[in-house]
């Protein structure tokens, strides 16, 4: 009677296995393939040296009605192949159950002896194994069936069998691929799920079990892929593999386009990832937020979703080691990191049309929107306003504008009454709880300026200059010229009415405001001193709620040579405000033409408008309206003298609609 490992010997030497017979008769490779008796396929291209192969081959071309079929009894798995089956089974049997082979070199374990065989490959050097290369491209493998299926690629679809998904249009050339799709129509009830011990994840694949274990491991413990070009490093093959195309030159590697956009794309699967842009929630799968009115067309952002519905300490938090952020998602760290890395130690994306430069890819692709045309672009509209734009991120934040707010999740900061719908608007409040020497600032390379934001930053360097250098946004209805659209977008609310806008209205007063921004400031007045944040002043005993007041105030103890100064085109005058430049100029240059001073005629015209069809401004105390901006600080000093922070704050006030 022979043994079992005889019979296991016996059995794997007659499989069906491509790199398991490589491996046991190396001797016919070193033979001239003119000498050996090949076996062909009169159906497709294939060859074999051994009979028995060929016969189980040509089952791929009978109907499943054709052939004897073999049933696993525990399962709905079919299969043309005994042994197969016999694979199969293995899956249904417990580890104690079965004879387990260990790979002696690394914690590696297999219920079936050559999947060790192929496994052991991995510990071998290239040089010492059999290696099958690409007649077409550089693509190189220790795998016999990895060469098979790599040379699928350069075939057309028409040259080569596909195989058709019967529940939706999917198609591909591979068959193992078709078997993990239909797990994508099935109940997680019908078929074998696996799940890790150590976490709560559950997948229908096992591959994916295995890669996820890996998260689970310290780098020490796992073997890491190191890129030869940079510092990157990836427990995942593959992931070093799809790295390494993005310090490959665009002609070096092969592109996939999208037909219906200029999309390209380096990986195969991005393309497919983009291509569900392009059709209806109605014709792709939707994977649903069972916690939230959630939707999206790809899985993995659900799964991401719905770490925001679990608390901190039910995920894994990733911490970066030189500040105090914290992501539950590791790829957000990874990005994060490139913030503590100088442009020259890392890939950076530039600009063709510009000088903007980004560590960020996604950045760039975002940004070379700004040069194209909405024509040339897909643009989001809204459905319940006149909406558009450019980037869908920006459609998904606007919509949360027609939402309530029990409607959605809102993000409150635990340190004031601070709530808002955008994490992103969270992030940067908390920043004004911590102090200058806590976060990192960026400061101005011409002046004494200083952010905690860098968008802040970004928008004060066009200050500094000139207007023939960067784009300005004009508006259609007025001569009123900006360098920051945002602010073109802002200006563009004093031309409508207010029928035509959302109004912001003050629940403890008749105040209205087109801006958000104004009634917050606003709702500051009904506040006590001990429930707002005061900003005071270091030099003297000036205080205010208004953070902009407190810039204003500033500058009253700075020289002129100092400080940012506007200075008269006409002489040498300068002042540290601009209004003071318009007043210079009314009186010490009352002969300059009303040609070169329009906006002098523009407010000239206003006189024969009235309040309600020109621009006006309101005072923020009371429901006085004006078409000139001074006449509201006048009236203030007048009619609210009480109001000593507002009295004191160099005469700014805020417009009713506009700040």
């Amino acid at each position: 009677m022979p043994s079992e490992d005889t019979e296991m010997k016996y059995f794997l030497d007659k499989s069906y296995n491509s790199e398991t017979n490589d491996m046991s008769i190396k001797s016919d490779h070193n033979q001239d393939a003119s000498k050996v008796k090949t076996y062909d396929c009169n159906i497709c291209s294939y060859k074999t040296k051994y009979k028995s192969h060929l016969t189980q081959h040509l089952l791929m071309h009978k109907d499943a009605s054709e052939v004897t079929t073999y049933d696993c009894s525990l399962c709905s798995f079919k299969t043309k192949y005994k042994r197969c089956l016999t694979q199969h089974i293995l899956i249904h049997k417990d580890a104690s159950e079965v004879t387990s082979h260990q790979c002696p070199l690394c914690s590696y374990k297999t219920k079936l002896k050559r999947c060790l065989t192929r496994h052991m490959l991995i510990h071998k050097d290239a040089s010492e194994v059999t290696t099958y290369d690409c007649s077409i491209c550089s693509y190189k493998t220790k795998f016999k069936s990895h060469i098979t299926h790599h040379m699928l690629i350069h075939k057309d679809a028409s040259e080569v069998t596909t195989y058709d998904c019967s529940l939706c249009s999917y198609k591909t050339k591979y068959k193992s691929h078709l078997t993990q799709h239909m797990l994508v129509h099935k109940d997680v009830s019908e078929i074998i799920t696996y799940d890790c011990n150590l976490c709560s994840y559950k997948t229908k694949y096992k591959r994916c079990l295995i890669q996820h274990m890996l998260i689970h491991k310290d780098a020490s413990e796992v073997t890491t892929y190191d890129c030869s070009f940079c510092s990157y490093k990836a427990k995942f093959k593959s992931h070093i593999t799809q790295h390494m195309l993005t310090h490959k030159d665009p002609s070096e590697v092969t592109t996939y386009q999208c037909t219906l956009c200029s999309y390209k794309a380096k990986i195969k699967s991005s393309l497919r990832r983009h291509m569900l842009t392009h059709k209806d929630a109605s014709e792709v799968t939707t994977y649903d937020c069972s916690l939230c009115s959630y939707k999206t067309k790809y899985k993995n952002c659900l799964t991401q979703h719905i770490l925001i519905h679990k608390d901190a300490s039910e995920v894994t938090t990733y911490q970066c080691p030189l500040c105090s952020y914290k992501t539950k998602l590791k790829r957000c760290l990874t990005r994060h990191m490139l913030i503590h890395k100088d442009a020259s130690e890392v890939t950076t994306y530039d600009c063709s049309i510009c000088s903007y430069k980004t560590k960020f890819k996604s950045h760039i692709t975002h940004h070379m929107l700004i040069h194209k045309d909405a024509s040339e672009v897909t643009t989001y509209d809204c459905s319940l306003c006149s909406y558009k734009t450019k980037y869908k991120s920006h459609l998904t934040q606007h919509m949360l504008v027609h939402k309530d707010v029990s409607e959605i999740i809102t993000y409150d900061c635990n340190l004031c009454s601070y709530k808002t719908k955008y994490k992103r608007c969270l992030t940067q409040h908390m920043l004004i709880h911590k102090d200058a020497s806590e976060v990192t600032t960026y400061d101005c390379s011409f002046c004494s300026y200083k952010a905690k934001f860098k968008s802040h930053i970004t928008q004060h360097m066009l200050t500094h200059k000139d207007p023939s250098e960067v784009t300005t946004y004009q508006c259609t209805l007025c001569s009123h010229k900006v360098k920051i659209k945002s602010s073109l977008r802002r200006h563009m609310l004093i031309h409508k009415d207010v029928s035509e806008v959302t109004t912001y209205d003050c629940s403890f007063c008749s105040y209205k405001t087109k801006y958000k921004s104004c009634l917050t400031q606003h709702l500051l007045i009904h506040k006590d001193a001990s429930e707002a944040t005061i900003y005071e002043c270091t030099l003297c005993s000036y205080k205010t709620k208004f953070k902009k007041y407190l810039s204003s105030h500033m500058l009253t103890h700075q020289k002129v040579s100092n400080a940012r100064s506007y200075g008269c085109q006409f002489c040498s005058f300068k002042a540290k405000r601009k209004r003071f430049i318009n007043d210079h100029i009314k009186r010490i240059h009352p002969d300059v033409s009303k040609a070169k001073f329009k906006k002098y005629l523009d407010s000239h015209m206003l006189r024969h408008q009235k309040v309600s069809n020109g621009r006006s401004y309101g005072c923020q105390f009371c429901s006085y309206e004006v078409k000139w901006k001074i006449f509201i600080n006048n009236h203030i000093k007048k009619i609210h003298p009480d109001i000593s922070e507002v009295t004191d704050s160099t005469d700014e006030a805020v417009e009713s609609n506009t700040c």
